[in-house]
């Protein structure tokens, strides 16, 4: 059924003819609905705006606005005309009353119309009674001025071809079956034409061919002679709005777009792409839109958290093309074990990974196979550090800790070397709202293992150095100030909040006197090896990763870049602009001389940041900052897969359990250590080192 048609305001008619509709798909913002006479095409928007709309130029000309609380639009001929509701009766533009019997209305403004069509001299839409739920087909006739309705079974919508005959569909929810009839308007009985299997919406055809689209299993259909033609697979189908035949074609309108499918192009047997997910986004619309012949199932995370991913795939629980690598889980199996397929016999994703920061590259490649491509890289052991708090707690950046466990004594020290406990403005070396041990635990564990692949030591808890941290990790805990609900202090270190971590960007390592080492993860796609089509697995990675934004590209891609501007900075500059306008109107009849100035240091504000706008408004990152990522942190990177203490995909919740469970005093320092030697030791059997 098509989706209700709130009413509209405004009684107008106005002609314009839509032609020239190209095969394309393009952006139709808020659109609501469809309205069209077969040959023209309006769409109706959310915010009541109707407009003339021309796929092949993708420009849409409004032609006028109408109340989505009283009103209902109808096209003919190229002209739009308004059916306004009345108490018990629809008036049309031309003040032309359509009484509507009581049998209907049921005496009370409980219903509205949908769908409304006009074919030769009469009207045709669907009446809802909101308190039955009830529905039947009306059709007006203006040169009898008579209204008459049919009552159909399971009646859902109607559609009307060019030669005048009316098709109703009807759906049966006992059996889940769709039917569509031809309608007999004299007779009490009507024509069976075709049945289906589920429940199919958005019906349109011409010359006995019918198309139609079926919502739980998204997919087109095309109808020819009650047969099912042709199967096409689609995300639309799962986010359309209305559709409309116009000039030979079916168009659909969805949140991503106006389409029309090349039924031509599509194959008998549609291509299937198997891919983690819970359903459809809209990148994944945009590429089934240009791949009409594929059809995505997605394979939701509940079929496989138990075990996770990986193990799934290897054990035949769960079937994949592309999979999603995360260095924080068990990848490295996966990756070794040939699992996943070489994408560099893919050209372009060879040359992709190529293009990569060298670091990343030596991670991707192995023994000269592109096993992944990234799509996100992120920093582990990153914090900030701000200068504004140094400079209030009156503390350098040289004398800013240089190793963990620095800043686990300036921790411990804070209250009494600093004395901030009372201070109006009180600065803190790191917000803890709760918590505190756990985070400070995490923060040693992350540090030790870091130490350890940089090095090249064998990672084992049972050391002198880790007992030690741990024993200053646990009196920094009690020492650490707490944050209150009411109030945020100032804080010297802050987490980055960012993709990319900025110039005053710092790390802890475990001994003095190392060059910062920064730990990065990444996320990326892998083709299974059994993938069923994998050349449709690399195309579809292909357009993800053309999907990605400058500010991602940055963090992967070894090339120069210039400043990125924020999604949001002309935004900004329109509120600057409309409040320095108000300013200087308000300035013109103010006499106040206090308020003048006052007015004046405002104005000139809001001048100087239009003239000169702050960084942090006008970048998403800057160039400084880019400089910096490239020039310290990507040559003293590793990627890693991350902490292997929490590194296994359902290991996160045993970590998790060990940590909660040491901090809570249920175990020793001795038993915690030796459970996180156990694992490491499992993980390594596992590993097969």
């Amino acid at each position: 059924m098509k989706r209700f048609i709130s009413l509209m305001l405004v009684i107008i008619c106005l002609s314009m003819s839509v032609t020239g509709f190209a095969e394309s798909m393009v952006s139709v913002p808020d659109g609501m609905y469809l309205i069209s006479d077969r040959e023209s095409m309006f769409v109706v928007k959310e915010n009541g705006d109707i407009a003339a709309y021309a796929p092949d130029s993708d420009v849409a000309v409004t032609i006028t606005s109408i109340d989505t609380e009283r009103d209902y639009p109808l096209c003919s001929n190229g002209n739009i005309s308004i059916y306004r509701k009345e108490s018990a009766a629809l008036r049309r533009s031309d003040d032309h009353f359509v009484e509507l019997p009581g049998s209907l209305t049921g005496g009370g403004d409980n219903w509205w119309i949908s769908n409304v069509q006009r074919y030769g001299e009469s009207d045709y839409f669907v009446f809802h009674d909101t308190e039955t739920e009830e529905m039947a087909l009306c059709r007006y006739d203006d040169g009898s001025n008579r209204l008459s309705h049919k009552e159909i079974g399971g009646f859902q919508d109607y559609f009307i071809q060019e030669d005048g005959t009316v098709f109703a569909v009807t759906y049966n929810h006992q059996s889940d079956v769709t039917t569509v009839i031809r309608v007999n308007w004299g007779a009490s009985t009507d024509l069976e034409v075709c049945s289906l299997e589920g429940k199919y919406e958005y019906f349109q055809g011409n010359d006995g061919v019918f198309y139609a689209l079926c919502a739980d299993k998204s997919i087109f259909v095309q109808i020819v002679d009650g047969q099912v033609k042709t199967s096409v697979f689609s995300a639309f189908a799962t986010s359309v709005t209305d559709s409309v035949f116009v000039q030979g074609r079916f168009w659909v309108l969805g949140t991503s777009g106006l389409y029309s499918p090349d039924w031509s192009a599509v194959a008998t047997k549609a291509r299937v792409l198997r891919i983690p997910g819970s359903g459809p986004n809209p990148i994944d619309q945009e590429f089934l839109l240009q791949h009409p012949d594929v059809r995505i199932e997605y394979v939701p995370s509940t079929a496989y958290e138990e075990v996770g991913m990986y193990n799934a795939i290897i054990s035949g629980v769960i079937d994949l093309d592309v999979c999603i690598i995360d260095t924080s889980t068990a990848a490295e199996a996966f990756l070794s074990k040939g699992y996943t397929l070489d994408l560099s016999v893919n050209p372009i994703l060879q040359a992709k990974g190529e293009a990569m920061y060298q670091p990343i590259k030596v991670f991707i490649f192995r023994e000269g196979k592109l096993l992944m491509i990234p799509y996100t890289i992120s920093l582990d052991n990153v914090l900030e550090y701000q200068p504004e708090s140094c400079a209030m707690a009156g503390i350098s950046v040289d004398d800013l800790p240089d190793t963990i466990e620095e800043l686990l004594d300036l921790i411990i020290c804070w209250e009494d070397v600093y004395g901030l406990g009372d201070a109006v403005d009180p600065v803190v070396p790191m917000l803890f709202e709760e918590q505190v041990h756990r985070n400070l635990v995490n923060m040693v564990i992350d540090s030790y293992i870091a130490n350890s692949r940089h090095t090249g030591a064998p990672l084992r808890f049972n050391t002198e150095t880790f007992k030690h941290l741990l024993e200053k990790a646990r009196v920094a805990s009690d020492k650490a100030p707490i944050q209150t609900n009411d109030y945020c202090p100032a804080r010297l270190f802050v987490q980055v909040g960012r993709e990319i971590p900025g110039i005053h960007s710092v790390v802890f390592p475990l001994e003095a006197n190392e060059s910062p080492k920064y730990t990065g993860r990444i996320t990326g796609w892998a083709v299974c090896a059994d993938a069923e089509d994998p050349e449709l697995a690399m195309e579809y990675i292909i357009f993800r990763m053309g999907k990605m934004t400058k500010a991602t590209e940055v963090l992967l891609y070894d090339r120069e870049y210039e400043a990125i501007e924020r999604d949001d900075y002309f935004y900004f500059l329109d509120v600057w602009q409309t409040e320095l306008h108000k300013l200087n109107v308000m300035m013109e009849s103010e006499s106040n001389p206090i308020t003048q100035r006052s007015l004046k240091e405002q104005i000139s504000t809001l001048e100087d940041r239009i003239q000169n706008p702050p960084d942090s408004f006008r970048y998403a990152i800057t160039t400084e900052e880019i400089l910096f990522y490239q020039n310290e942190v990507i040559p003293n990177i590793e990627i890693t897969y991350g902490n292997p203490i929490t590194n296994a995909e359902v290991s996160s919740l045993w970590a998790h359990t060990l940590v909660k469970q040491y901090v809570e005093g249920l175990l020793s320092d001795e038993a915690f250590i030796k459970e996180l030697d156990q694992r490491m030791w499992m993980m390594q059997m596992e590993a097969g080192e």
